[in-house]
């Protein structure tokens, strides 16, 4: 319970100290809707006049008369002497757009965008898009020069007189999640995985769970080895696919080659999840649970450095895009050992159909047997003829002490 209580105060204090951080990004980032001071940002000068527009969008015109700028409106209507071109032939200087902007978006009174516009900050439409637009935090500005084909989206919309804007406008909350957002997507890519690994699990523990047993005693007995080795496998897959192609077998063969891999690192993230979930329950309950809820405990604790990663890994601010690369480094390297360590034990253990034992393994279970001595030769020893001793004659055989012959 030590240990539970030490890394829930560190959890805590990281995301206070994120939000900390994210909200003095945002205070930063954002400047305040009402300005007291009249501030231009962009002069353009026409045959009729000389045309100003301040950091809120609103036009003026320079009066020569006073010397001085004055707005271009008198009772919502622009003054006889400015005309402003249709976008058709005013436009003509192209504005690149990344796919989604961290800060704010301008677009000129000549300039055109070919696409839909999305940022964080506030987007100001002076020219022409030809497409949609979407603030995620702050205002979309369409000016009196200003024209949208496609719809708008932001907290917060200001269509001045005589902007226009083709299709409809939706009023968001902040931090909305942005139509073509990467974060949102790969979000949905995450969630299949950890759904397809927590499938994979239910069944492999059902149906193959003395596999399971021997890809795990092979992962955590032999870990340098079931690494390199997998490693190596994964760098050769296209040398592995094009000789298993080779023959006529081999390319009906070949199409169950990915097959194979997938199942490898299923098993190999199982097997790892249920080894984090071990030490789990045993850390909070003090004993090991039954083995699906292992396995399932260490699949999200696995997956759950992807998730953060998922939220946070996006152009949205600074501080955001931070923690989202620092989760991503983190993601991709826990991720390294049960791929490479699955593709590995696979190998050895013929996908756990066979449990593995190194060769000294095999030779320290075997005792220590001493050699044979050689076979004894079937061929009579040879004898020197000294040492042959001389044969008595027959007369002292029948007059001495010898045998009887059978008449006497």
């Amino acid at each position: 319970m030590r240990y539970t209580r030490f890394i829930t105060l560190l959890v805590l204090i990281f995301f206070c100290l994120y939000a900390t951080l994210s909200v003095s990004a945002q205070d930063n980032d954002t400047r305040p809707s009402n300005h007291t001071e009249l501030i231009f940002n962009e002069l353009k000068l026409n045959n009729q006049a000389v045309l100003a527009y301040d950091t809120l969008g609103n036009l003026w015109s320079y009066d020569f008369d006073s010397g001085v700028f004055i707005p271009a409106r008198i009772n919502d209507e622009l003054r006889p002497e400015i005309v402003i071109e249709p976008v058709t032939t005013r436009c003509t200087e192209e504005r690149k757009v990344k796919p989604y902007e961290k800060g704010s978006v301008l677009v000129k009174y000549d300039e055109y965008v070919n696409g839909d516009i999305i940022a964080y900050g506030r987007v100001t439409v002076k020219g022409w898009v030809k497409g949609n637009v979407q603030s995620i935090n702050q205002s979309v500005v369409v000016t009196e020069s200003g024209q949208v084909d496609g719809y708008v989206k932001a907290p917060e919309i200001d269509i001045k007189e005589g902007g226009r804007v083709l299709g409809k406008q939706y009023i968001t909350s902040t931090f909305g999640i942005p139509v073509k957002s990467f974060p949102y997507g790969f979000l949905v890519v995450i969630i299949c995985v950890t759904a397809f690994f927590v499938i994979m699990g239910f069944l492999v523990v059902q149906l193959m769970p003395r596999q399971l047993d021997n890809f795990r005693e092979c992962m955590c007995g032999h870990r340098v080895k079931t690494y390199l080795l997998g490693f190596l496998l994964v760098i050769l897959i296209p040398v592995i696919t094009l000789l298993v192609a080779i023959t006529i077998v081999g390319l009906v063969v070949v199409v169950f080659v990915p097959l194979l891999y997938i199942v490898a690192i299923a098993f190999g993230v199982i097997s790892f999840g249920q080894t984090i979930g071990d030490v789990f329950s045993k850390k909070v309950w003090g004993a090991k649970k039954s083995t699906l809820f292992s396995v399932f405990t260490g699949i999200f604790a696995f997956m759950l450095p992807w998730f953060l990663t998922s939220l946070l890994f996006n152009d949205a601010s600074p501080v955001q895009h931070g923690f989202g690369i620092f989760f991503l480094v983190v993601s991709i390297g826990l991720s390294t050992y049960p791929v490479f360590s699955g593709v590995g034990a696979a190998f050895l253990t013929r996908w756990g159909f066979r449990k593995y034992v190194s060769f000294a393994d095999r030779m320290a279970m075997e005792p220590f047997q001493a050699p044979a001595p050689p076979p004894i030769p079937k061929e009579p020893p040879v004898i020197a003829p000294s040492m042959l001793k001389p044969e008595k004659p027959d007369s002292e055989t029948s007059s001495g002490k010898g045998p009887l012959s059978s008449e006497e």
